[in-house]
């Protein structure tokens, strides 16, 4: 159980924080894309670094990583293989957003324009939920 918690809080305060790093970079000084803000990349970070390092990681790790370890502590881990386990993360993560949605107009939006929520979540929902199939729930050969 240590194992989990500790895996899940260096997936939400070091990769997610990487993810939405390397994502700002490529809008900004890739893409050249500064329609969200007009200084660099750097005052961009230096801007919003407690929302970035603090709230966040815990919003990630409250409202999604712990749901999805709950259901699969309360199902089993070994039960489920790693799409299904992917399948249930991207359920959680479109769970979220879809309460989230409720008080920031995600309803108002045709529904085609939300599928991008799908298209946008469903590499993360490969990633964490294989590093943590890997690295939490696969059992070792002794």
């Amino acid at each position: 159980m240590r194992k989990r918690i500790i895996i899940n809080i260096i997936l939400a305060f070091v990769l997610e924080i990487l993810i939405q790093l390397m994502r700002d970079y490529v809008k900004f000084e890739i893409l050249n894309d500064h329609s969200s803000f007009s200084g660099s990349w750097l005052e961009y970070i230096q801007l919003d670094v407690t929302m970035r390092i603090i709230i966040n990681p815990l919003i990630f790790l409250i409202l999604i990583l712990l749901p999805y370890n709950l259901i699969l502590l309360k199902i089993g881990p070994q039960k489920f293989n790693y799409l299904r386990k992917t399948c249930i993360f991207l359920s959680v993560m479109v769970i979220m957003i879809c309460m989230v949605g409720c008080f920031v107009n995600v309803w108002f939006y045709p529904y085609w324009k939300n599928i991008y929520y799908l298209a946008y979540f469903i590499p993360y929902s490969f990633l964490f939920a294989g590093l943590i199939h890997c690295l939490v729930d696969k059992r070792t050969v002794d």
